[in-house]
């Protein structure tokens, strides 16, 4: 009697200590699994925070300041409006598209230039890949305020406000701390419908 219990208790220990081995087991794989996730994850993260290298400075007037190849843009929010400026190496026209989807589609684009004195400027949207017109001349509206601009020295500068939203289906809506892509682009004459000779884009954060 006492032989058999002897053999029943050490077969009960030794299915405790097999149970304890299969948990130690489990344990160190959901251990390993957990890392590999938080690996992976820091690694997508540090992607993600360096993609955009280009310096965002703040001058002596508020406007946020950034330079992207030929191209200096300038923006200032005040109140539900945003006050930019934009300058390239040229005497044609100079341009700006806030937002595309692909390439220049349904970006918000402003187009402009200087000719002897006098400032010409548009309110366009990307109405496909490679192609703008004038928000008229689609239904939409010119939602473009204190427009003006400036030729010296072989470069032109235009500046203009216009809504965060304006409520026109042509336009996108922007809002401020958010990132958006910028498209630039500048041609050699002024006119409205020469094709760009450069062209540039970039991300900034309102």
């Amino acid at each position: 009697m006492r032989k058999n219990f002897t053999i029943f208790l050490s077969s009960l220990l030794l299915i405790v200590a097999i149970n304890r081995c299969d948990t130690a087991e489990d344990d160190t794989s959901a251990t390993d699994d957990t890392t590999a996730t938080n690996s992976t994850n820091d690694s997508a993260t540090t992607a993600t925070t360096t993609t955009d290298t280009d310096t965002t400075t703040t001058d002596a007037d508020g406007f946020k300041t950034q330079t992207k190849d030929d191209f200096t843009i300038k923006w200032k929010i005040v109140d539900s409006n945003i006050s930019v400026k934009l300058g390239a190496p040229t005497t044609g026209w100079v341009a700006i598209g806030f937002d595309p989807t692909s390439r220049m589609k349904d970006a918000n684009i402003i187009i402009g230039y200087v000719e002897n004195g006098e400032v010409f400027m548009r309110d366009d949207y990307g109405s496909a890949t490679t192609a703008h017109e004038a928000d008229t001349a689609a239904g939409g509206t010119d939602d473009l305020t204190n427009k003006s601009g400036t030729e010296n020295n072989g470069t032109t500068e235009i500046a203009f406000t216009m809504p965060l939203n304006s409520g026109d289906s042509r336009d996108r809506v922007l809002k401020e701390g958010t990132s958006y892509t910028i498209i630039m682009a500048y041609g050699t004459s002024d006119s409205f419908t020469i094709k760009h000779s450069t062209t540039a884009s970039t991300n900034f954060k309102l």
